[in-house]
């Protein structure tokens, strides 16, 4: 991911809509994040195992097994585990033409049009089986492509998205000022983009068009951590991925993720990692081997 806004497609035009399997929240010992992103898909979770925190544009949302979030576009969303638990979620990323209708269809300019293009648009987070049973039924048939799936997973978005209609509206809470959440995500598409180079608090918080107290107070609020830690977590992730993906070596990893003294990044890795850069990619080649 280049920019904090995810550029890969999700689906096809024909099928704008792809399920993600199972995912481990366990990386070989590292108890992994789903670090804060934003997209224009909409996607609906569902954990299937653990305990995480959910932070949705900035609030904090507990959620455990059985647990479901709807997840509007253009939201600022991120996952991490609970005290370091195994946690294991599915997904499913739609495009939202999948519940166009026609102008003068029933619903559309009542329902459909109206929360497509509401930019305090907000996610909600789900605990009962009725909504849980009919996302799980249409995963089902969207990853297993069963005959007419097509139909059975627009009906079930459908019906999942008149569940989010309801609790939105019910919701009396004050949407978060929009000019706030982009001003982060300008941050952090900065960020993702010049990870490699030098980057201050003041350049970032300037093109914010904030004071940099308020900057870091207001990046804080939405991702979690302050930017400091998020350039450096970023670049370690960075640093991972290509220590398990090439043979470079650590001088040159270091050098190609922002970091400009290799003590450092070997201490600053192994504490968040556990182990040296070294034995991270042996674990990784051997266990590749051992398969």
């Amino acid at each position: 991911m280049i920019t904090l806004r995810e550029k890969k497609e999700h689906g096809t035009p024909s099928v704008p809509v792809v399920p993600y399997e199972p995912w481990m929240g366990r990386e070989r010992g590292h108890h992994a994040t789903v670090e804060t992103h934003w997209h224009d898909e909409w996607e609906i979770c569902y954990i299937e195992t653990g305990r995480i925190e959910c932070t949705l544009n900035g609030e904090s949302c507990p959620m455990e097994a059985g647990d479901a979030v709807f997840i509007p576009g253009g939201i600022l969303h991120s996952m991490k585990p609970v005290d370091g638990c195994h946690w294991i979620f599915e997904s499913v990323v739609f495009n939202p033409s999948l519940l166009e209708l026609n102008s003068d269809m029933f619903g559309e300019s009542k329902y459909i049009g109206r929360f497509r293009t509401e930019s305090n648009r907000r996610a909600a987070i789900f605990r009962d089986a009725a909504f849980n049973e009919r996302y799980l039924r249409m995963y089902s048939a969207l990853n297993e492509k069963v005959p007419f799936y097509e139909l059975l997973v627009r009906a079930g978005l459908f019906e999942m998205t008149a569940y989010w209609m309801e609790h939105s509206m019910q919701d009396g809470e004050t949407a978060v000022k929009e000019t706030r959440q982009d001003a982060v995500k300008q941050a952090l598409d900065t960020i993702h983009g010049h990870y490699r180079e030098k980057i201050t608090l003041e350049s970032l918080a300037a093109d914010a068009g904030l004071s940099v107290g308020y900057f870091i107070r207001t990046f804080r609020r939405y991702v979690g951590k302050s930017p400091a830690d998020y350039i450096l977590n970023y670049r370690l992730t960075k640093a991972a991925e290509l220590l398990r993906t090439t043979d470079r070596k650590i001088l040159s990893v270091a050098f190609d993720t922002g970091f400009n003294n290799v003590s450092y990044f070997i201490r600053t890795f192994g504490k968040a990692y556990r182990c040296p850069p070294t034995a991270y990619r042996e674990t990784f080649r051997r266990e590749g081997t051992e398969s």
